[in-house]
């Protein structure tokens, strides 16, 4: 939505009114500019919407049946290779990962032992948030 804000055009957000984009220019922005602008506000706003899938939708999505999979994980970009060593350490611990969650907030892990005691981590990076899962998790 195009809106004067501050003296200066911009496209504002349509549910919290805050500016996405301003306009540089002289005079009210033509037709071309603004559809430029949402396109590319679309283009993010479906980005990040992508990446708050989790593991377990992808896994969905694909069919498989299985419970996490550490090489499924570093194959698909969700966790990097110097992590297996905290995946390795709760499993030692006689724990296994039940959800890794992608979240707004960052990346949530659900870790479940043969008891079917679950426990939950999150941080904002998923090699901080398995290493507190390994580290708090007790055998």
């Amino acid at each position: 939505m195009l809106k004067m804000v501050n003296g200066k055009w911009a496209i504002v957000s349509k549910t919290k009114g805050k500016p996405l984009a301003y306009y540089d220019g002289e005079g009210k922005p033509d037709e071309e500019w603004i559809k430029k602008q949402e396109k590319r506000i679309q283009y993010f706003k479906n980005k990040k919407e992508d990446r708050m899938k989790t593991y377990k939708d992808f896994v969905a999505r694909k069919n498989i049946n299985e419970v996490f999979n550490f090489k499924s994980a570093v194959k698909n970009g969700f966790l990097d290779k110097s992590d297996e060593k905290y995946v390795k350490e709760l499993k030692k611990k006689g724990w296994d990962i039940d959800e890794f969650n992608i979240t707004s907030k960052g990346f949530e892990i659900t870790v479940i032992n043969k008891k079917k005691v679950k426990k939950t981590f999150s941080d904002k990076r998923p090699e901080l948030v398995l290493k507190t899962a390994a580290t708090k998790s007790k055998k």
